[in-house]
């Protein structure tokens, strides 16, 4: 330990401010530049609540000793409190959550955490730190009683990034640190029960210097992972953004693509069935030409909101090109797809009926029978076989939405693989040109 007498305790100290005043000014600019996060102010004010802790060190002997006591240790515990608060806010709202937590006690257990625990953890400590001060001055009793709340709260830092972890490395690594300094806060206690401990938190101890050294240590490695999740999570934000279609809030054609692709592997793995739907908005050129862009973006919204309405959470919606949709149903063969989408047909009926004369009145120059009273879908499926590739499955479905649109359009058409009898399976006998 003679390798830290070189360590200048206020040096340290000033380091100790400075460097959580830099990581909640970060943490403040990333909260107001992406408010969606959650987590983020809690995690900014942890640090914030540190700069006092750190600095009433420095005062010692000089402000009231019983106040500086109180005051930099609840100080610190606030600090923890809200470092907890944060990183599980921030994992309820980023990853699944943990099995346990889908039952009823579980999913209010989950929301709150151990944030109670460590609440009446820091009250007592605090009532334990002004008792051996004023009571019955006791240093041994103090020091263990903040190293227990420190311990307990480091720890279910830890605990809670593992629980959420699912392999990320970066939160493996973060709550292992983590488990390491809450090995070193119980470490002091120990040490200090056995050595004793220091008369002044400024006169240069080995011991003092290397818990400073830690603190700033912690403070510093909390601060870049917090800093890595959050930019983690920014960078997930971004690509799913970069995925979406802002018009009629599907997935598009970039991301539908992808999904397209990653369902195309899974099958092949599984050897589990899933369809495809390419579906097109009938007459949508006449709406455009006749109505103006506003009502075809509307027709858009209405169509995706139909299709999304009667899909399950794991299928997959995007808008594959100007007019036309794809849809993916994982685990779902071709004669189940032919009854999901009369389903999605008569969604969209329902939704549009009564508003087309509203929307589109037939007074309109041109309108004259361009228009059904309700808007209508053509859709081609296909049944995907395991050794397909994408280039093949969107081909079948586009054959198949070709004869959907020759047969007079508002109807589907299944095509299935060319080594599957029954090429095509009409799902209705009605069609509307």
């Amino acid at each position: 330990m003679q390798i830290l007498s070189w360590a200048d305790h206020r040096t340290l100290i000033a380091c100790h401010c400075l460097l959580a005043a830099v990581f909640m000014v970060v943490l403040l600019i990333l909260r107001r530049s992406h408010p969606e996060l959650r987590g983020i102010g809690s995690m900014a004010l942890g640090f914030s609540f540190a700069i006092p802790a750190t600095a009433l060190l420095s005062v010692r002997g000089v402000v009231y000793s019983t106040f500086s006591l109180v005051a930099t240790n609840t100080f610190a515990f606030l600090c923890y409190i809200f470092f907890y608060r944060g990183i599980l806010h921030f994992c309820q709202s980023q990853f699944p959550a943990p099995r346990e937590e889908r039952s009823v006690v579980g999913r209010f257990w989950g929301r709150n955490g151990f944030v109670p625990v460590l609440w009446l953890s820091s009250l007592l400590s605090t009532a334990a730190i002004f008792y051996f001060s004023q009571v019955h001055p006791l240093v041994v009793p103090r020091i263990v009683a903040v190293s227990m709340t420190v311990t307990l709260a480091r720890v279910l830092m830890a605990v809670t990034l593992f629980r959420y972890a699912h392999g990320r490395l970066h939160m493996i690594f973060f709550g292992s640190s983590l488990l390491g300094f809450a090995m070193l806060s119980s470490s002091f206690a120990a040490t200090i029960i056995l050595k004793g401990s220091p008369r002044d938190f400024i006169l240069s101890d080995s011991t003092q210097s290397f818990v400073l050294l830690a603190g700033f240590v912690f403070i510093c490695i909390d601060g870049i992972f917090y800093v890595t999740m959050i930019g983690s999570a920014i960078a997930r934000t971004i690509e799913q953004r970069a995925q979406l279609d802002f018009l009629t809030e599907t997935l598009n054609r970039g991301g539908i693509e992808k999904a397209l692709a990653m369902e195309i592997a899974r099958t092949r793995r599984s050897r589990r069935p899933f369809s495809l739907l390419m579906i097109d908005l009938d007459h949508f050129k006449p709406i455009n030409d006749l109505y103006g862009h506003a009502a075809g973006d509307e027709a858009l919204r209405t169509a995706a909101q139909a299709i999304g309405s009667v899909l399950r959470l794991y299928d997959k919606l995007g808008r594959f090109g100007g007019d036309e949709f794809l849809v993916l149903l994982p685990e779902t063969t071709g004669a189940t797809a032919m009854q999901v989408s009369e389903r999605i047909r008569q969604a969209l009926r329902t939704r549009s009926m009564g508003t087309q004369e509203r929307r589109y009145p037939s007074h309109a120059p041109g309108a004259a029978n361009a228009m059904p009273p309700y808007l209508t879908l053509s859709i081609g499926i296909t049944h995907c076989a395991y050794e397909e590739d994408a280039i093949d499955i969107l081909a079948r479905a586009d054959s198949a939405l070709y004869v959907a649109k020759n047969d007079g359009r508002d109807c589907a058409r299944l095509t299935l693989p060319a080594n599957t009898r029954g090429a095509y399976i009409e799902s209705s006998t009605e069609s509307l040109s």
